[in-house]
Parts: structure tokens; C-alpha cells; sequence
């Protein structure tokens, strides 16, 4: 009774990249984020993160990765409602046993290049607007220096504004030398990437470089 999302995906990624997944709603593509960020193990084939097979590692080797190497953002932010928005990002860096000194100093840092106030970070989710929560996700995501950016529809639930603002900001975050992968539907947000992966019932059904793409200084 298993359901076969994904069909003889072949899909490379390098350091540095920048690139957008497309495909429409069932077609895989968060599956296929999911499983990058080693979240879930793809049922065959052979997954490698720098060179290494996957399935090789040990559960506590996986969990360091995606703590320290891989950062997550959700188009539904995935906040905790019942902590406020500081302890929210905090609590991704207490979970690298770093001191709450050099969590809170590194949690300043990000806020203020983000322009999110201290009296905003008091609050909770539920008093946070869409694109105040995204950026408070954004910042959990930063907390611990990640060298990949996985972004699943990070602009979905946002208005064409707060778009713009998240997706300025993302484009930063790879400008910095993160490696960032961006799910999307919309053509136009995919179009800022350098390479475009198109998904259509699970397989892949182009990938292409964006010969429009302009690297900002």
C-alpha cells in the first residue's frame, strides 16, 4: 500500500548553489526537500551529504547535521505558540549546548540585520503578523551558522510585500555563501534562482541554469 512520491530522481547539489524546485502541488517536490535535509531516508536508491552515503551514519551523527549544518524554513513557520518569538529562536541554539550568553548575543546579531525590534521578540506568534513570523523562522534557522538553506514555500502564506522582504532577505542569506534550496509554484520567485528544478509527477523533469540570473553584489 505505499505510495511511490518519488521516480529514479538523480539530483546533485554544490556548495554555494542557489536553486528553486517547481512543481505543482503532489508532484514530490517537498518530499524531495524533506528528504535533502535528512529528515526523512529515501526508500531506494543512495542519498550522499558530502560524499558520505547516508545510510552509513549513525542517528546521532544525522541529528548533528541537521542541528548544525542543514537550517529549515516552513511556509508555516512552525513556531512554537506557547513560547515567545526570542525563546523560539533560542531554544534551536540551546539545543547545540551553547551557552545563553553566546545564544542571545548571536540571537542580537541576526534580529538587527533583520530589523526585528527587542520589544517584537517579546512577543508571542499569535501576536505576530505572517511576515514577522517568517522572519523570526528565518533567524531560528541562522541560529547555528548553517552551510544549507532549505526553504519549503517560504513566501506562501505572505502577502506580494512581505514576499518581496523574505525573499530579499534570502537571497542575502546565499550572497553570504549559504547554499540555498527554495521550493516554490510561483514563476516568478523561481525565476530569481541561478538553477531551476522542475518536478512533474515525481520525476524530474528539467533542470536548468537561469541564463537571466544576475549575481548581486
Amino acid at each position: 500500500n505505499e505510495k511511490q512520491v518519488l521516480r529514479g530522481v538523480n539530483l546533485s547539489v554544490y556548495p554555494g548553489e542557489y536553486i528553486s524546485i517547481m512543481g505543482r502541488s503532489g508532484s514530490g517536490k517537498s518530499t524531495l526537500l524533506n528528504i535533502l535535509g535528512l529528515l526523512i531516508p529515501p526508500s531506494e536508491g543512495t542519498l550522499f551529504f558530502e560524499g558520505k552515503k547516508v545510510e552509513d551514519l549513525w542517528k546521532d551523527e544525522l541529528a548533528d547535521i541537521r542541528r548544525r549544518r542543514v537550517g529549515f524554513i516552513f511556509q508555516n513557520f512552525e513556531l512554537i505558540e506557547s513560547i515567545s518569538a526570542l525563546n523560539n529562536i533560542m531554544i534551536a541554539g540551546f539545543l547545540e549546548k551553547k551557552s545563553k550568553e553566546e545564544v542571545y548575543e548571536r540571537t542580537v546579531e541576526l534580529t538587527q540585520s533583520l530589523d526585528l525590534s527587542q520589544d517584537l521578540l517579546k512577543k508571542y506568534p499569535s501576536e505576530l503578523s505572517g511576515g514577522e513570523k517568517q522572519r523570526v523562522a528565518i533567524v531560528r534557522a541562522l541560529i547555528n551558522n548553517p552551510d544549507l538553506i532549505l526553504a519549503d514555500e517560504p513566501t506562501g502564506n505572505l502577502d506580494s510585500a512581505s514576499s518581496k522582504e523574505i525573499m530579499e532577505i534570502l537571497k542575502g542569506m546565499h550572497r553570504s555563501g549559504e547554499t540555498l534550496i527554495l521550493i516554490t509554484h510561483d514563476n516568478g520567485i523561481a525565476a530569481q534562482a541561478k538553477r531551476v528544478v522542475r518536478i512533474m509527477d515525481g520525476k524530474i523533469e528539467s533542470d536548468m541554469i537561469n541564463e537571466e540570473f544576475v549575481e548581486e553584489a
